[in-house]
């Protein structure tokens, strides 16, 4: 007779399980490909000494795992994990540094980062607004005001006159 509950798998008792999830993104990746990235990063061991077995491991070792995952991440170069954990088969993410965020052609293709109209020769980039309405034209990025550029504006549309303006000018509380 079989088992609803899973217990039973072809007549036998089924094995431990095999996967664990990540406890930032709650994926689940075979523990036979982390075994491979383990292993080509020489640190073998982790996966000896219980890391990555048992029940809830990731929650259970995560801390102490950061550690030792910290100092071999730094034992090579970004290209040469990237390397690595392709040949693995594993889903990875690259942290982006301020200036590869500033030049990723991808950004810029989806539009997350768009050329601010100043008239330079060489457009700096911003990162557009996410918000995008239907049949709605969005309004082109522009640089910042400088400091002091509007003062007189808002101050008059506050209600401020000239001769008031000018008292504020004179006593330097404005440029």
């Amino acid at each position: 007779m079989r088992r609803r509950s899973g217990r039973l798998r072809n007549g036998r008792p089924r094995g431990p399980r095999r996967r664990t999830a990540h406890p930032a993104t709650g994926t689940r990746t075979p523990l036979r490909a982390h075994g491979r990235a383990v292993a080509g990063a020489g640190r073998e061991r982790l996966c000896a000494d219980g890391h990555s077995t048992g029940p809830s491991p990731s929650f259970r070792s995560a801390a102490p795992l950061a550690g030792v995952l910290d100092k071999t991440f730094a034992t090579r170069s970004p290209a040469e994990w990237r390397e690595l954990l392709d040949s693995a088969g594993l889903t990875y993410g690259v942290v982006q540094t301020l200036d590869e965020f500033a030049h990723d052609p991808q950004l810029v293709a989806n539009r997350i980062l768009v050329p601010i109209e100043d008239g330079s020769a060489e457009p700096h980039l911003t990162i557009d607004s996410p918000v995008r309405l239907d049949h709605e034209r969005k309004v082109p990025a522009r640089p910042a005001p400088d400091l002091v550029e509007h003062t007189e504006s808002v101050l008059r549309d506050l209600g401020y006159d000239d001769a008031r303006v000018a008292e504020l000018r004179k006593a330097e509380a404005i440029e």
